[in-house]
């Protein structure tokens, strides 16, 4: 059976079914190499409300800084894409400045690391059992959500949508609308037409797997112009992928998407 993967590590349970996918030895890898073995934890990989168009540009870039920043922030742009999707959002602001960084900068994406510590040994988990509505077992669910024209210089709208299966998230983008939205509304549909484009590659793949999803996807929002199919902001998962959240709101996110709560 495979264990490895790119330096994934798969787990299966042979007792409840459950599989997961965490980067434990990766993260430690990282760690080592910038010499952040006994840094201190970190509970949130950036603070709420963080702004990183706040941080200070340096005058004349350090070529050394800059280097490191990139090697560090590719290198945790890894673990987010792999098996860490509450950490797209920081990610998604930290690789807008891969050639500019400054020292605010680098300890941003050091905070990141901080909290990757903290939290290495988490793992996604698809539990083929006790899987909890709406999570029923192998039909797939999403959820989608906007934040309205937050980058400063584009006054593009952040997006975020995650699709989950079996309990946990198996695939999830945080992005720049590709226009500029005129209302809140604009935006929310935008960030669920993206979602809707992965959810018919993924009801596809379903099919091709003996997986054929029989029931039409629900998407979730919680925008106030979406009340006949939004879910409470509350129950909104793909907040965390669009803005900096405090640590309760920020943990039960990671949890549902890390199949936790499952």
């Amino acid at each position: 059976m495979l264990n490895w993967f790119l330096g994934v590590r798969f787990q299966y349970d042979y007792v409840t079914g459950a599989v997961t996918a965490d980067q434990e030895a990766y993260i430690n890898t990282l760690l080592h190499r910038h010499g952040m073995t006994d840094c201190k934890p970190e509970s949130l990989p950036l603070p709420a409300k963080f702004d990183i168009y706040g941080l200070p540009i340096p005058e004349r870039p350090d070529k050394l800084l800059i280097t490191s920043y990139a090697s560090l922030t590719g290198e945790m742009l890894y673990v987010s894409i792999n098996t860490a999707p509450e950490l797209s959002q920081p990610m998604h602001q930290l690789t807008r400045f891969m050639t500019k960084a400054g020292k605010a900068h680098l300890a941003a994406a050091k905070n990141v690391l901080k909290y990757l510590k903290k939290h290495r040994s988490r793992a996604l988990r698809w539990c083929a059992q006790d899987v909890s509505v709406p999570y029923s077992p192998f039909t797939i669910i999403g959820f989608a959500d906007s934040s309205w024209a937050d980058d400063k210089l584009s006054r593009k709208s952040s997006m975020f949508y995650v699709l989950l299966v079996n309990g946990a998230a198996f695939s999830w983008k945080a992005q720049l609308s590709s226009i500029i939205a005129t209302s809140t509304a604009e935006a929310e549909l935008l960030s669920l037409g993206v979602a809707v484009q992965e959810t018919m590659w993924a009801r596809q793949l379903a099919h091709e797997l003996s997986f054929t999803q029989l029931l039409p996807t629900s998407i979730y929002e919680d925008n106030h112009a979406f009340d006949a199919i939004a879910v409470a902001s509350a129950d909104q998962v793909a907040d965390v992928g669009t803005a900096l959240r405090p640590v309760p709101q920020f943990e039960r996110c990671t949890r549902v998407m890390r199949g936790e709560s499952a």
